[in-house]
């Protein structure tokens, strides 16, 4: 079926089908605005839209360095994201060996996030033994472990800023052991493989100083060289990493069997929010938002952001249905106020509705101050689920 749309506003949008766990079918229809941030702490369209990101973008190698920019091309949120590509900024500008950024996100109804980290210059955890190995007592430093006294956490060095990314928290990866072929196995933090810190009693080398993490947790302070620690940042978790990843479904034997072209039984729409831990609203944001920021500018201590609600409406035709007037969910906010984007910082937002796909004859996007009228505007409803819109189709009704 065509479906016809008639887009009143500037912005990019994108229409494609998404599926659930029982392979029926619903339609997607996706809007994404890039704002400025000004100086004043009020927000702007920006001159320049931006296109559609449909993978994950990275800061560098994939696998190898963390998500920079979650992939927009997703069939449902169940909650907005709130995502941050960040740098943060020693008080005064005076270099220091550790502060606390934070940043928190308040709707007209109350607080819907806030986030607080402490930051670290580089330190290391430091081996202590009784007395110093030999270079041949280092490569088999098991054999000492009568000698060893453990390890100490070095003060860090002075900074004035660091990136709020993963490389800087909790994590790694490690070598254990060999396969047949004497290869190392290596084993990663599955939480954060890109991480510092990871050190284990056995397998670690307990000869030379390891990159200690330089982002925790105030309230959950790294003290313990062995214990393990939920990375703490302000940015993406990637669709492999821990805690999002069974979200996904298990994909065993079962599923194989079954045929393996839908998604696994338990699979959960929440395994496209993707916003680290603490950052993930309850639901979908709603009105207008006051965005605070501490230390994340060179400048600012204290930046205040207010972000006017501008979310779209639209209008759909159906066949058999009563046309309606549908808020769009505001499904991710993403902002982009790192070194590399200071002079022009900008923050994204992506709204998405999902719609019938074999009823729905048009969509009409408007924004709702511009173009509609106070009857149109008591008329608008809240947007559907997947349950409310999923059908049984034999083909992609994106075409």
């Amino acid at each position: 079926m065509t479906i016809q749309l008639d887009n009143y506003t500037p912005f990019p949008n994108l229409r494609y089908s998404g599926t659930d766990t029982d392979n029926l079918e619903f339609g997607v229809f996706m809007v994404k605005v890039a704002w400025d941030l000004l100086e004043d702490g009020n927000c702007t369209i920006s001159a320049e839209q931006e296109p559609f990101v449909f993978k994950d973008e990275y800061y560098g190698e994939v696998n190898v360095t963390s998500v920079r920019y979650p992939s927009d091309f997703v069939p449902y949120k169940p909650k907005t994201d709130l995502v941050l590509s960040a740098t943060t900024w020693a008080p005064d500008g005076k270099p220091a060996s550790s502060w606390l950024a934070g940043v928190r996100f308040t709707s007209t109804d109350g607080i819907v996030s806030e986030k607080v980290l402490r930051v670290f210059g580089p330190r290391f955890w430091i081996p202590k033994w009784k007395r110093s190995l030999t270079e041949e007592e280092k490569l088999n430093w098991r054999e000492y472990k009568n000698l060893f006294l453990g390890w100490e956490l070095s003060e860090a060095k002075p900074i004035t800023k660091l990136p709020i990314r993963y490389e800087f928290a909790y994590g790694g990866e490690l070598s254990k052991d060999a396969d047949a072929d004497g290869v190392p196995i290596r084993e990663a933090f599955e939480s954060n493989p890109v991480g510092r810190g990871y050190i284990d009693p056995h397998w670690s080398d307990h000869t030379a100083p390891v990159p200690a993490p330089q982002i925790e947790d105030p309230d959950d302070p790294i003290t313990d060289p062995y214990r393990q620690y939920a990375p703490q940042g302000f940015g993406p978790i990637p669709p492999a990493w821990l805690p999002r990843r069974p979200l996904g479904g298990t994909y065993d034997e079962a599923w194989i069997a079954s045929g393996g072209d839908c998604w696994p039984e338990d699979y959960d729409f929440e395994f496209h929010n993707s916003c680290s831990p603490g950052l993930r609203a309850q639901g979908h944001i709603h009105g207008d938002l006051k965005i605070e920021l501490v230390n994340l500018h060179p400048r600012k201590q204290n930046w205040r952001i207010d972000f006017k609600d501008m979310s779209p409406v639209c209008f759909l035709e159906h066949e058999n249905l009563d046309p309606k007037f549908l808020r769009m969910n505001l499904d991710s906010l993403f902002l982009e106020v790192d070194e590399e984007n200071l002079d022009d910082p900008r923050a994204f937002c992506t709204w998405r509705l999902l719609f019938h796909p074999t009823e729905t004859l048009g969509i009409k996007l408007f924004l709702p101050e511009d173009d509609l009228s106070q009857e149109h505007l008591e008329a608008i409803e809240l947007p559907p689920t997947p349950a409310d819109v999923c059908v049984a189709m034999p083909q992609n009704i994106g075409e």
